[in-house]
């Protein structure tokens, strides 16, 4: 079990460590953290016997009701900019739970806890626990399917490398975990039923989890690399009482008011067509924020409410509007994607259909039908569309020329 935990809880640091999406990757470490602390008395243990004494000691090693309400709020900071809102109370049973425990551990002696834990602990409270982290469990699981559903949507409406930013663990590990807590109630209320239970045989369930976990863990921290675009938060969507005081401070502190955010929004479009920097692959709202010198969540607020659509739609929009252009004098796709600044020709076709209302290949055949000329293939390469330059474009953005 050792082997196992070792490298949960280091994966769990790398992730509080990444400073890249800081918030939710330091959730999901609290998650591996507290699966780490739940197989703590495996560890500890140099048999069944002493592991049972270690469980009957009531020292607070369960943290099984975090299960859920981490992996949500994981989901939740990783992949929208709604607010967390009333969420943030799924934490209280675990609260709790952590709570009872420690209260035991410090309040009762040795017999108490011997008559407590065979009378009522073994009997009510550990069923009782095991089906809270199941419920818990299965509420996270539809949050964040339906978030997972919506920002799947949303996705091929950025620039983005649609595969590489797909949060796949987080849907793995809800197939992964739910299960097998499931089989450790069933287990919890068998052996309230029929007698007691010992660490042996909860050991194999315990250990499966950790394995998994660690595998699909693996896979987070590699694509937890780079920054997830973010769902937006729609403008009629209610907010909290919170969110919507702060918005009245910042517009009487700051007058940041819709006229004046349309204004900043104009100047950063005419700021990126002017250098072309539109066209640089995977530009991020970070990129243009640090180069203009402004925090990006002000940027970001001033798209939303002076345009009332994302940085991504309006960038997407310039490159629509570019391709254009481009496909007036070829049918190459491939090429008409990369330099527009599209990561790949089938989120292009997408995107360009949903604008356009007809394919790209379409739209240039039909104007090349009404110019009354033959659709010129391939493309000519522009100077920034060279090796050198994409090289030099990754490794600085916003210095596109």
């Amino acid at each position: 079990m050792l082997l196992v935990a070792a490298p949960l809880v280091i994966i769990a640091v790398l992730l509080v460590r990444n400073s890249i999406e800081k918030r939710a990757s330091a959730v999901l470490g609290l998650l591996l953290l507290a699966i780490a602390w739940s197989v703590m008395p495996h560890i500890i243990a140099a048999d069944a016997g002493q592991a049972l004494r270690l469980q009957q000691s009531f020292f607070p090693f369960s943290g099984s009701l975090f299960f859920g309400p981490l992996l949500w709020l994981h989901c939740h900071l990783l992949l929208s900019d709604k607010p967390v809102g009333r969420s943030v109370w799924l934490l209280v049973p675990g609260l709790a739970q952590l709570g009872y425990y420690a209260a035991c551990f410090l309040l009762l002696d040795a017999a108490a806890k011997a008559e407590w834990f065979s009378t009522v602990h073994q009997p009510i409270v550990l069923p009782a626990e095991a089906l809270g982290a199941c419920a818990l469990l299965v509420l996270a699981a539809a949050k964040a399917g339906a978030m997972l559903k919506e920002y799947r949507r949303f996705l091929p409406q950025t620039q983005s490398d649609i595969d590489t930013l797909d949060p796949v663990w987080i849907e793995r590990m809800v197939r992964v975990i739910l299960p097998v807590m499931a089989a450790f109630a069933g287990l919890q209320i068998l052996s309230g039923l029929r007698g007691a239970t010992t660490p042996a045989d909860t050991y194999p369930i315990l250990l499966a989890l950790a394995v998994m976990v660690l595998w699909l863990s693996v896979d987070a921290v590699m694509r937890l690399r780079r920054r997830f675009p973010r769902l937006p938060q729609s403008p009629g969507e209610p907010k909290s009482r919170r969110a919507g005081l702060q918005v009245a401070l910042d517009d009487v502190l700051f007058k940041q008011t819709g006229p004046q955010h349309r204004e900043e929004v104009d100047a950063v479009i005419a700021l990126l067509k002017a250098d072309g920097s539109f066209r640089v692959p995977h530009l991020t709202l970070g990129d243009v924020a640090c180069r203009l010198g402004v925090e990006e969540e002000y940027l970001s607020q001033a798209f939303n409410r002076g345009s009332g659509r994302s940085f991504h739609l309006a960038v997407n929009r310039l490159r629509i509007d570019y391709a254009c252009q481009l496909l007036k004098a070829s049918d190459d796709i491939e090429a008409v994607a990369a330099e527009a600044g599209f990561d790949s020709a089938r989120t292009f076709d997408k995107l360009f259909r949903r604008k356009m209302k007809i394919g790209p290949r379409e739209y240039a055949h039909r104007r090349s039908h009404e110019a009354g000329r033959p659709v010129l293939s391939p493309l000519p390469v522009a100077p920034h569309a060279t090796k050198r330059h994409r090289a030099a474009v990754d490794r600085n953005p916003m210095h596109a020329g």
